[in-house]
């Protein structure tokens, strides 16, 4: 049985993925940054990471990214060999990218550097 999925549907679907990862950490890498932050002994260490921490809240809070430096996109696509997409993977991945950087904002170095 092969799987289908739009061209448009992957499209959205990769440039959601990039907004949760510009805009969210997982619970417990914001954990850990909390406790390096409460047991950092030195002042500029212990300020650092209290404007991440800042940084992430008010990502999720405002649904921007963490980060003024949303890095460059690099992309490792395992395929199935059930799946036929039936339009080019690549092209839709960068189109995904395109719509993302207007979208989240990304940093418009990560579509044409």
């Amino acid at each position: 049985m092969s799987s289908k999925i739009s061209r448009e549907t992957f499209i959205r679907s990769i440039a959601d993925l990039l907004r949760k990862a510009e805009i969210e950490l997982p619970d417990d890498v914001v954990d850990l940054l909390r406790k390096a932050e409460a047991g950092e002994e030195s002042h500029v260490a212990k300020s650092q990471l209290q404007a991440i921490l800042k940084n992430i809240e008010i990502a999720k809070k405002h649904g921007v990214p963490m980060c003024q430096d949303t890095g460059i996109m690099i992309f490792f696509a395992e395929l199935g060999t059930e799946f036929q997409p039936g339009f080019d993977l690549e092209t839709a991945i960068k189109e995904a990218v395109i719509l993302a950087t207007a979208e989240i904002p990304l940093r418009p170095n990560a579509v044409d550097p």
